[in-house]
């Protein structure tokens, strides 16, 4: 298994390599955008920092299994992959965990980019650090769920991706990060982690009742998730769609 681990990241460094004049300047374009809404953001710069941060590395959260699922029925290798003997489920575990470990590797370059540019100060002790580190993962593993609920669809639908490019910037510009707007903040997890961060910097919020509810949103959305695969691959099964993946 780790093995396949190794092979995947490779596969995914070698995409870097070959494509890395596009992978570059698409990286410029999210520096640039970063550095024009850090300082017109209505909050703290180091919680503004750490949630920029955070919607990052969960854009491709939203859309890998979609475009994993999409690559696969163009070349048709949906049928291999499902006939083989590791589950679907397990193959897309596996292969977004590789693309969020070379997402957290681009966003320290990024980040750290920004951070020689403006002074930002994080006033936390060794443990707060952790809590945050642990609550920023936690939030991102949550969107890569809301992905695969999403991206669960085209083993019906063919083509679903473009469901999640609409994601981004709904999660970016309403979801808690610029602008708050109730119904869509408590379906990401950005208002959550927000309150938290506050919580550890500034001693502003209920530390516990914002872990609370990123807990609450990790369960449903796990559930979701679960449910989504389950469903749509059967009516796969059902519509004899797997003959033509």
């Amino acid at each position: 298994m780790i093995y396949n681990y190794f092979i995947e990241l490779r596969r995914n460094l070698l995409e870097f390599y070959h494509y890395k004049v596009n992978i570059l300047f698409a990286n410029i374009g999210f520096l640039l955008l970063f550095l024009g809404l850090i300082n017109h953001i209505d909050q703290e710069t180091n919680i503004t920092l750490i949630l920029l941060f955070t919607w990052y590395c969960s854009i491709h959260g939203l859309d890998s299994t979609a475009y994993i699922l999409e690559d696969e029925i163009k070349d048709r290798t949906l049928f291999n992959t499902l006939s083989g003997s590791v589950p679907l489920l397990n193959i897309l575990f596996m292969r977004n965990s590789v693309q969020l470990i070379i997402d957290l590797l681009k966003a320290t370059i990024i980040f750290g980019s920004i951070m020689l540019t403006n002074t930002v100060v994080f006033d936390l002790s060794i443990s707060q650090a952790l809590i945050a580190i642990f609550l920023v993962l936690l939030s991102i593993i949550i969107t890569y769920l809301i992905g695969i609920s999403i991206g669960s669809f085209a083993l019906v639908y063919k083509r679903v991706s473009s469901i999640p490019s609409v994601l981004y910037y709904v999660m970016l510009f309403f979801s808690g990060i610029v602008n708050d707007y109730f119904v869509i903040s408590k379906i990401f997890p950005f208002v959550f982690l927000r309150n938290a961060l506050a919580s550890l910097i500034n001693k502003d919020y209920a530390l516990g009742e914002s872990i609370f509810f990123l807990f609450i949103q990790l369960i449903i959305y796990l559930v979701l998730a679960l449910i989504f695969m389950k469903m749509n691959l059967k009516k796969m099964y059902l519509k004899g769609k797997i003959a033509h993946v």
